[in-house]
């Protein structure tokens, strides 16, 4: 029975190391294949198959190799079970690592040396002070589960190992006091070995669903990691196309409207005597048309996403308009060292206020003087003022006359507010926008 439950498991735990490669798997099974060769010995098979010889030979001269190698990888498998932290823990890993270390080389030159010499196995003081390591093995790993406070995995190993130590006293002193029955010292070992394999066996079940369960919460989150790079993806493209039809919306309004007058304009040269005023408004809507263009392509340009650029383009446009209808402009903004990104058709919207206001400024208010202060902290606010005759709006209700309607649109989808305030001293426009709006 216990020969084949060793077999079972040495198979089981192959199979399983084969799909999860863990190395602690592996350490086991070399000990499931000792206590195997060391049970099939113990058992009596080897004489059964191969002659009462064979099994004689085996007594003297591999039996007690087989044995220490098997308690050799026991032994290595509970280090490694318990992960001992060699900084954390240096004593205990060097003593640890001494005593089976030094099981392993007596099992090595020991066995080396019955089959060098053909002579049988006697020394009786090797044999009990290996034992005596082996004992102190045990010591220490009750001194190990103290100091390392071990989860439910290392406990379960702990357990059988200390019922393994118990048969393994019971083993020794029924071998002292040469108790051979019903139960033999040998006999005992190989129980004790049986009830371990059951208890490790457990342990690794659970260390194994749980790394299985790891795994699968693994290949799980990465397949969700991958799926939410799809979408963001998707959204991209969405983004992208969105964009497209925002440039041809605008090409549309801006070019379309444009190119539609100057060819009327062209056709009613032909048949009219006022060659020269259409050829002046043909001159006026080209113009138009080419700064509408240079608009839509500077908000198209990544290279100009961000506040700084925006900021500087709206100084530049604003000085060049107003000096060509004759108004002198004093502008106050920060320069920012944060590096700020706009997204383009936010930079258009709002560069679409300014030039609407500047518009508004230049045809209603007869001003010489004009005033823009920028500031930008959790808000980017702008504020115009012209010293001009004014006219009416309504800082409550913005939506009638001079454009007006068209910016409140264009700033409450940014997520921001406009005001106007007007009277006979001019006319003050104030846009307030979330830095967080402009960049989505």
């Amino acid at each position: 029975m216990v020969l084949g439950s060793v077999l079972i498991a040495l198979v089981y735990h192959a199979i399983v190391y084969a799909f999860i490669k863990d190395h602690l798997v592996l350490h086991y099974i070399f000990f499931l294949l000792f206590f195997g060769i060391y049970t099939i010995y113990v058992s009596g098979i080897d004489g059964v198959l191969l002659g009462a010889d064979a099994h004689k030979y085996f007594k003297y001269h591999l039996a007690e190799g087989s044995q220490m190698m098997y308690l050799f990888f026991y032994n290595f498998f509970i280090m490694k079970s318990m992960n001992i932290d060699k900084k954390k823990h240096p004593l205990l890993y060097w003593v640890w690592n001494l005593m089976i270390w030094s099981i392993l080389v007596y099992a090595v030159l020991m066995t080396a040396y019955v089959l060098a010499t053909g002579n049988d196995y006697h020394s009786y003081i090797f044999f009990g002070l290996i034992r005596l390591v082996i004992f102190s093995a045990a010591i220490t790993l009750i001194w190990l589960y103290i100091k390392l406070k071990p989860n439910l995995f290392q406990r379960i190993i702990f357990y059988g190992s200390i019922i393994y130590l118990i048969f393994g006293f019971i083993s020794s002193y029924t071998n002292y006091m040469g108790i051979m029955k019903p139960v033999s010292p040998i006999e005992w070992l190989v129980i004790g070995g049986f009830v371990d394999i059951i208890f490790f066996s457990t342990a690794l079940n659970y260390r194994i669903r749980k790394t299985i369960y790891n795994l699968n919460r693994s290949y799980l989150d990465s397949a969700h990691e991958k799926i939410q790079i799809q979408e963001e993806l998707i959204q991209k493209q969405k983004d992208l196309e969105n964009e497209r039809r925002r440039i041809a919306l605008d090409m549309h309004d801006d070019l379309g409207s444009g190119l539609t007058k100057i060819n009327y304009l062209a056709q009613k040269s032909f048949t009219n005597d006022t060659i020269q005023d259409n050829l002046k408004k043909i001159m006026e809507t080209s113009s138009d048309l080419i700064e509408n263009m240079s608009n839509i392509i500077w908000a198209m340009k990544e290279e100009n996403d961000s506040l700084q650029d925006l900021m500087n383009y709206l100084k530049i446009y604003a000085a060049e308009y107003l000096e060509s209808n004759e108004i002198k402009l004093q502008i106050d903004m920060p320069e920012i060292s944060e590096n700020i990104e706009i997204k383009g058709k936010n930079r258009r919207n709002i560069f679409l206020i300014i030039k609407e206001i500047l518009h508004n400024m230049a045809k209603h208010s007869k001003t010489k003087n004009a005033e823009i202060t920028i500031n930008c902290n959790s808000l980017l606010t702008i504020e115009i003022i012209d010293h001009g005759v004014g006219f009416s709006c309504d800082s409550v209700n913005i939506s009638k006359g001079n454009g007006l309607g068209n910016m409140k649109y264009r700033v409450e989808s940014l997520g921001g507010n406009i005001e106007c305030e007007s009277c006979e001293n001019g006319t003050s426009y104030k846009i307030n926008i979330p830095l967080e709006n402009l960049k989505k």
